[in-house]
C-alpha cells in the first residue's frame, strides 16, 4: 500500500522551520499558534547533557501565571531533524519542519529520562551500532 507524501507551505518564512513546545498540560487546540506573541522563554543556564552529549539550554517561562522550567534541545548540530505530519486516509502531509524543541515541566526541569533525551541518546547509540567498523 502506497501513501503519497505532500509537502505543504506551512513552513515559517523567516527561519524556514517552526519551534515545537511540549507542555505539561492539555490544551484544547491542535495546530499552529502565534506562541511568540504571548509565550517568551528566557535562558537561565547552559549545561552539557550527558546522555546525548549535546548542549542543552535550561529555560524558564510562565503560562497562565504558573512557572515552567524546561530544556531547549537544538537538533541542528546533530544528524536529526523533526517534521510535523498531518495524516488522512489518502495522504500524509508534511506540515512543517523543526530544528529545536522545548520540553517543559512544572516548577522543575523535565526528568532525566524524558522521551526526547532518550531519543537523542538512542540516535547516537544507533549510529554507533550500525556504522562500519574501521
Amino acid at each position: 500500500m502506497n501513501i503519497p507524501v505532500r509537502v505543504s507551505h506551512g513552513v515559517d518564512e523567516q527561519s524556514g522551520s517552526s519551534v515545537v513546545h511540549s507542555l505539561p498540560c492539555k490544551i484544547g487546540f491542535d495546530g499552529r499558534a502565534a506562541v511568540g506573541l504571548y509565550f517568551r522563554p528566557r535562558n537561565t543556564e547552559q549545561m552539557s547533557d550527558v546522555h546525548s552529549e549535546k548542549n542543552v539550554v535550561r529555560v524558564e517561562s510562565q503560562l497562565r501565571g504558573r512557572r515552567l522550567v524546561g530544556n531547549l534541545y537544538k537538533l541542528e548540530n546533530s544528524e536529526l531533524s523533526g517534521v510535523v505530519l498531518k495524516a488522512s486516509a489518502e495522504q500524509v502531509v508534511v506540515e512543517t519542519t523543526f530544528n529545536s524543541i522545548y520540553i517543559w515541566g512544572h516548577d522543575i526541569p523535565p526528568a532525566k529520562n524524558d522521551n526526547v533525551r532518550k531519543s537523542l541518546a538512542w540516535s547516537k547509540i544507533s549510529t554507533a551500532l550500525h556504522s562500519p567498523i574501521e
